[in-house]
């Protein structure tokens, strides 16, 4: 997955790959695309690992958003 996409990680994440990947955000880009193309839509995508905390996950991401989105103040 890409290092800059929001990851959701059970335990600890090292450079050596420990912990397990329970969901990626992928939020759409702030910026328009050229030629006036319509953004991709955001997505989240859960693992299986990840139902379990399924209401943990999309709650999270709904905060990423707003962060992302909301005015710096």
């Amino acid at each position: 997955a890409d290092t800059d996409t929001p990851q959701c990680f059970q335990g600890n994440k090292s450079s050596s790959g420990d912990g397990t990947l329970l969901a990626v955000y992928t939020p759409p880009p702030l910026t328009p695309l050229p030629n006036a193309r319509p953004a991709p839509a955001a997505s989240l995508k859960v693992f299986p690992e990840g139902q379990r905390a399924f209401d943990h996950i999309l709650l999270s991401a709904l905060i990423l958003e707003r962060r992302r989105l909301s005015p710096n103040t």
